[in-house]
């Protein structure tokens, strides 16, 4: 039976950790392949940092003189894997720091003299080394953005005979969590099950369970509008992430250009796959500039002035919608009440806004 060492670096806790429940959905698949899966959770250990002594090169070849757990638990655990599953989100493009501690106090496992295979040069093992996979998420929605982390990992630890079986990188990763986009997020997350055990299995992720778990969420203009309004409104309210989270807040739109920038990611995605529709927003007050949102098969965007023949055209205080938008105030009992009044397709209303 394979021997799995998972390591979670995440500092965060409570659930909000996406790399963790990345790591714990591809660990459910390789115990599923038969795998014996151990969860390290780096935080939970004192782990000190490489002096740089090179005792365990000389004086005690292959035993780090420091006393913690990496020396009496987690690192002879890391030998004695078979694979090793290194989990971190993306911080300033690389690993956390709880990590690279961790892979720093591996040296012992490497031999002091120097080889050079082509044109690379590295240490000997000293013994077998694990292989292993590397898992991380990232914020931004760029793929590109784990380019100097797939680097630095194949620099680190593909060195034979161990290998890289397989690199699990989601970009945009909070866009998983938003309720609009539940279904996608499943179709994500089952596909990170499902590596896990093609892992096991064979040794490497299939390209089409690759393409499941990095497939497009949101239009890479959309997300950032999305992710500034909400930070200003973090700031604006002296708030944390956790605290919007827990207090079920929603970004406020301030200004015209907050709301397009809210409302093409806050639609229910799903239910925008098979429509081709446009919807006209008309503001009761000269201070507020008209706009409109084309919505083609999924493709969601927002557009100031006013479109030629929309389906549905919503004319509102422009308060009356930043607080439905937020949360404040109930959309269909507001229409009820005469607050805004629609023309057109209201079905399109109920399908995308309920």
């Amino acid at each position: 039976m394979m021997k799995v060492m998972a390591i979670n670096s995440s500092p965060r806790t409570q659930g909000e950790s996406h790399s963790e429940k990345m790591l714990h959905l591809l660990v459910e698949g390789m115990r599923g392949g038969g795998a014996e899966v151990e969860i390290v959770n780096l935080r939970e250990f004192n782990i000190k940092f490489c002096q740089g002594c090179y005792t365990c090169w000389t004086k005690t070849p292959g035993k780090c003189r420091l006393k913690d757990d990496m020396t009496e638990s987690l690192f002879p655990k890391w030998q004695a894997a078979d694979l090793v599953v290194y989990a971190s989100p993306l911080y300033y493009r690389s690993v956390v720091s709880r990590l690279q501690a961790f892979i720093e106090r591996t040296l012992p496992a490497l031999l002091p003299y120097c080889v050079a295979e082509g044109e690379r040069s590295s240490h000997p093992p000293r013994e077998r080394l694990p292989n292993f996979v590397m898992l991380s998420v990232s914020g931004f929605p760029d793929s590109e953005e784990f380019g100097p982390l797939s680097d630095w990992a194949k620099a680190n630890f593909d060195v034979p005979p161990a290998k890289l079986l397989a690199e699990i990188y989601r970009p945009g990763a909070q866009t998983l969590s938003l309720q609009q986009y539940r279904a996608v997020a499943g179709d994500v997350y089952g596909a990170v099950k499902r590596a896990g055990n093609e892992i096991i299995r064979d040794g490497i992720v299939s390209e089409t369970t690759m393409a499941r778990i990095t497939q497009p969420i949101v239009e890479k203009d959309a997300y950032f509008k999305f992710a500034n309004v909400f930070w200003q409104h973090c700031i604006d309210e002296k708030m944390t992430p956790r605290q919007f989270q827990k207090n079920g807040a929603a970004p406020k739109a301030k200004t015209v250009e907050d709301m397009m920038a809210l409302l093409p990611v806050g639609i229910n995605q799903i239910k925008t796959m098979e429509l081709q529709s446009r919807i006209q927003f008309r503001f009761e007050s000269d201070a507020h500039n008209d706009f409109f949102m084309d919505i083609n098969r999924g493709s969601v965007k927002a557009f100031e002035g006013r479109a030629a023949s929309p389906d549905l055209t919503i004319t509102t205080p422009f308060q009356v919608w930043s607080d439905i938008m937020g949360g404040l105030a109930d959309g269909a009992k507001q229409l009820m009440e005469g607050a805004y009044r629609i023309e057109g397709d209201g079905d399109l209303l109920v399908r995308l806004f309920a």
